[in-house]
């Protein structure tokens, strides 16, 4: 889809607005007009967050403050943010309030800052116990871990799975999970309160199309051969059996293609400097 037509469907980009509900409440009217910004915060890798600054203010006959001490913002409060254009609005994130911060500045109006977690952040994110899981696929691993974080889970069967698989105290289940997928070539991320564990999805089509100089202001690609090798090998060994080693190979352009038609990193730096080989050795197979 071209942004121009895009753009059209959407007022020209021209109105953009967000909604906020809190505990399942959209706020009021008066409440909205109080806030003065609102930002959601998504790292690949690292979940996503949210603040919001709101104009406090100061009730001279009370002596309190409007909203520092309103329920609304209590920590641990559910939290909806949605932005858009019109009435297009699209759901951007579903938290917890985890951090209340008021700033005060001499001639200048009272704020208080509000920030939180999406909901799986404490879950997947901290340290947990050591776990063990017997007999399971990666792919039912994936399941039941996003199962009990309470995520919707988008997960596509492996067909792989260990006897034993083992889940260290200092990992948390997102590095765990982020780990075996990368063992079978698959995707890992979160998307709000949905937890993906897919094959890549390289053959998918562009989802709008950006034009230099009409859509973009700057365009800056960079391609990269220095330290890439064109061959990997690793040897390993299987302590029942140390005199039949285990090797694997790859060589360059056997790694997956993100756009199809097009030459990897790897065939570029084999084509320019020539073949580079890296070998690791040592690895046990228990």
């Amino acid at each position: 889809m071209a942004l121009e037509r895009l753009s059209l469907e959407t007022a020209n980009f021209y109105a953009p607005r967000f909604e906020v509900e809190i505990d399942n409440q959209q706020l009021s009217a008066n409440i909205s007009k109080a806030i003065l910004d609102v930002t959601v915060e998504e790292k690949l890798d690292e979940g996503a967050s949210f603040s919001l600054t709101i104009h406090d203010g100061f009730d001279m006959t009370t002596q309190k403050f409007k909203w520092l001490d309103h329920d609304l913002f209590d920590v641990g409060n559910n939290m909806n943010i949605k932005f858009g254009y019109g009435s297009d609005m699209s759901a951007m994130l579903t938290g917890n309030i985890t951090s209340i911060e008021p700033s005060f500045f001499t001639g200048d109006a009272p704020t208080l800052k509000i920030g939180g977690q999406d909901l799986s952040y404490d879950y997947m994110k901290r340290r947990s116990p050591e776990r063990t899981f017997v007999d399971r696929s990666y792919s039912d691993i994936a399941k039941t871990i996003a199962s009990e974080a309470g995520l919707n889970a988008v997960v596509d069967e492996t067909g792989c799975y260990e006897s034993v698989l083992r889940k260290q105290s200092n990992v948390s289940y997102y590095a765990f999970l982020e780990d075996i997928a990368g063992r079978v070539g698959f995707e890992f991320k979160m998307d709000g309160q949905t937890m993906y564990f897919i094959e890549p999805e390289d053959d998918t089509k562009e989802i709008i199309t950006l034009e230099l100089g009409r859509d973009i202001i700057s365009f800056r690609p960079v391609l990269k051969t220095t330290g890439l090798v064109t061959e990997v090998e690793v040897r390993g060994h299987n302590p029942r059996d140390p005199n039949t080693p285990i090797v694997g190979k790859a060589t360059a352009g056997s790694e997956r293609s993100q756009e199809p038609g097009r030459s990897t990193g790897s065939q570029l730096a084999e084509e320019r400097h020539g073949p580079s080989k890296r070998v690791i050795t040592n690895r046990i197979v228990n």
